[in-house]
């Protein structure tokens, strides 16, 4: 397309494309306005002994980032979420609850970060303290049936993927020599003394009487800034939809007003 049409268009139109802007930010932010608000807040579990403890070890720890992944399995469990539903007498079903909550552990990490949504500060920071709570009853006096049942998943998985890797690895071992072969061996061997190691802490982790300890390093509180709706971002989005529309459709007159002329 002809830069110079474009210029042309622009300064013929641009009062429309400008006005097309102005009343697409204005919709989008009185619409925006009018939709219910939705707050988040969040709470964060340690799961271990703490750094200034003096009692971590790599084995300690290693168990402990392992748990944390469970931990975060069940904070959002249907058994933690009925809980929830119960201590704080909510009008929710289960599986509309899940929706509004999520828990998250980073890889390598020993932090547990709870997430809870609600249409009110208030409610938000409630959800996400109990369903803390519920994480910590279910772990006390040691592992519950639910954990166990998770580390048994776990320890299925982490056996399927070291058979995996050692098919793949006998399948390399009976093809010819080859330098990217020799790669892909060393990274599957790597993979599965990996595996290896963290099936044998996740036996040791089923087979012991308690639990690693949990606590609060971080109670949720009400945040008074909702997550959406977002009105100002609406606006300035609708705006440049509004404005590029405009600009589309001159250029598209102009294109067939050309061709009308050149018949």
């Amino acid at each position: 397309m002809d830069p110079q049409m474009i210029l042309r268009v622009l300064r013929r139109d641009a009062w429309a494309i400008i006005a097309a802007s102005i009343i697409g930010a204005l919709v989008a932010y009185v619409a925006s306005s009018w939709l219910p608000p939705t707050y988040e807040s969040r709470t964060t579990l340690l799961v271990g002994q703490s750094l200034d403890s003096g009692a971590l070890d790599y084995t300690g720890i290693l168990a402990a980032q392992l748990q944390a992944q469970t931990y975060a399995s069940l904070a959002v469990g249907r058994a933690a979420l009925q809980e929830t539903i119960d201590a704080l007498d909510l009008d929710v079903s289960v599986d509309e609850l899940a929706t509004r909550v999520r828990a998250q552990s980073a890889a390598e990490s020993r932090f547990v970060e709870i997430v809870a949504a609600d249409g009110a500060p208030e409610g938000a920071a409630a959800i996400a303290n109990s369903l803390a709570a519920q994480v910590i009853a279910r772990t006390e006096g040691g592992q519950s049936d639910e954990t166990l049942a998770l580390i048994r998943r776990e320890l299925d998985a982490t056996a399927a993927g070291i058979a995996e890797a050692q098919a793949a690895l006998a399948e390399l071992a009976a093809a010819p020599p080859a330098a990217e072969r020799t790669d892909q061996i060393l990274a599957l061997d790597a993979r599965i003394v990996t595996l290896r190691s963290i099936r044998a802490t996740l036996l040791v982790e089923a087979s012991q009487a308690g639990a690693e300890p949990i606590s609060i390093v971080s109670t949720a509180l009400p945040n008074d800034s909702p997550i959406s709706p977002r009105p100002v971002v609406n606006a300035i989005l609708a705006a440049i939809i509004g404005a590029g529309a405009a600009l589309i459709g001159s250029l598209a007159r102009t294109g067939l007003r050309g061709t009308a002329s050149a018949h």
